[in-house]
């Protein structure tokens, strides 16, 4: 069984992954989107601000 603790640093491993993919190319709605993505997740999903390279 996963705990509390794990599901979350799975689910910010999985994020930080795909902002990898994203990062590159997103500027404008793409850079918008992504941050009120990233806003929603850091508040509805209880992840702690991430370090620059991270969510």
């Amino acid at each position: 069984m996963t705990t509390a603790a794990q599901s979350i640093t799975q689910l910010s491993e999985f994020l930080n992954e795909r902002w990898k993919g994203v990062q590159p190319v997103a500027w404008g709605d793409a850079l918008r989107e992504s941050e009120f993505t990233r806003w929603v997740y850091q508040g509805l999903c209880g992840l702690e601000k991430e370090h620059q390279d991270e969510i």
